[in-house]
């Protein structure tokens, strides 16, 4: 592991840890969660990161988790599921397991939500990004979801320490060929 992409990766890690129990949660105490987490990964990956500039990830991994909270806030997205895994069987009677970020509500409709770290996201990324329309086929099959299916990715970036939010929606067509070419069978909703 070098020392340049560690410190970036561990920033991802911690920052996605307390985001995603801040959005889970509603724990508004993310100052104190960061400190805690950070704390616990940098004693783990200290091997790898001697010479690295702790603090100045750590004031950059602060700012970035204030810059998300009040643009989530600007938002009015609120938690609809936090604990689900969501699943679908294919052609082979594979199962195969997904667990979105975040799946929240905004204006009365799911949206599922990806927190990307590092590089930066554009709106053909989000567009075509397979991952999003594999969540949005099974949440319309298996939350009863009518398409559109609104999906965003949620960019934090450590380089401009900017947080930007880019929205998009996967339509029935778009659903129905992945379900297709992933020979997918039937999709489930499952609390763990």
């Amino acid at each position: 592991m070098s020392s340049q992409s560690s410190p970036n990766k561990l920033l991802g890690q911690v920052l996605h840890k307390v985001i995603k129990e801040y959005v889970t949660y509603e724990n508004e105490n993310w100052y104190d969660n960061f400190n805690t987490h950070w704390e616990k990964y940098k004693s783990w990956k200290l091997a790898y990161m001697i010479g690295d500039d702790w603090d100045a990830l750590s004031v950059i991994g602060l700012l970035l988790l204030r810059r998300f909270a009040d643009s989530y806030e600007k938002l009015g997205i609120t938690a609809c599921l936090n604990e689900n895994k969501l699943s679908y069987i294919d052609e082979n009677s594979n199962i195969i397991t997904k667990q979105p970020d975040f799946i929240g509500l905004k204006d009365g409709r799911v949206v599922i939500i990806d927190f990307k770290f590092g590089r930066e996201w554009s709106q053909e990324d989000v567009d075509s990004n397979e991952q999003l329309t594999e969540y949005a086929m099974i949440v319309e099959q298996a939350l009863d979801e009518k398409p559109p299916i609104h999906v965003a990715v949620c960019n934090l970036k450590k380089d401009s320490r900017q947080v930007r939010w880019i929205f998009s929606q996967r339509g029935k067509e778009q659903i129905e060929e992945f379900r297709y070419r992933q020979k997918v069978l039937a999709c489930e909703d499952t609390v763990f």
